[in-house]
């Protein structure tokens, strides 16, 4: 799947409906950063996060920072 296609369902997600205004102020670690799914789920929280402004906190665990910075930017 391409990164266009990621971020089209991501941010569609995100606008339909606020699911994650229980999220706000809140601190998230998530561990497994660089793998799949905690990849796709850090960008739907980051993206969360801009949207619809819940000064949320996430923190990804990984054990290769080279890797995260090539997966998450």
């Amino acid at each position: 799947m391409s990164n266009s296609v990621i971020q089209r369902e991501l941010t569609a997600l995100v606008q339909e409906k606020n699911y994650f205004h229980f999220l706000r102020h809140q601190r998230i670690l998530i561990t497994g950063a660089t793998g799949l799914i905690g990849s796709m789920f850090i960008k739907l929280l980051i993206l969360a996060n801009e949207t619809h402004d819940l000064d949320l906190k996430v923190i990804g665990h990984v054990r290769s920072h080279e890797k995260a910075k090539n997966i998450l930017g």
